[in-house]
């Protein structure tokens, strides 16, 4: 069974990866003024927010891989959306 403890790593990375994003996009949502009436929504350069989940997790994911993580995890279904590459992300 050794080809299973070689998937373990790759697999800790995705989930170390899913959970820089969540406490990146939780400091992003710090600097947000609520309104009272209606949602709002985080913004920011993808890559930026790529970059720094990257960096916090120690993995090399693009702003797409990083976008198909985070949109295929159902507590980040209604939260995620993508524009392009290097345009604004939420």
């Amino acid at each position: 069974m050794s080809y299973v403890c070689a998937a373990v790593l790759p697999v800790q990375r995705l989930v170390d990866a899913f959970l820089a994003a969540l406490r990146t996009a939780a400091v992003m949502q710090r600097g947000i003024e609520p309104e009272l009436t209606q949602p709002v929504e985080a913004e920011g350069p993808s890559d930026d927010f790529t970059r720094t989940v990257n960096m916090t997790a120690g993995t090399e994911l693009s702003a797409d891989q990083l976008f198909d993580l985070l949109r295929a995890e159902p507590a980040t279904w209604l939260g995620v959306n993508q524009q392009n590459a290097s345009g604004p992300g939420t």
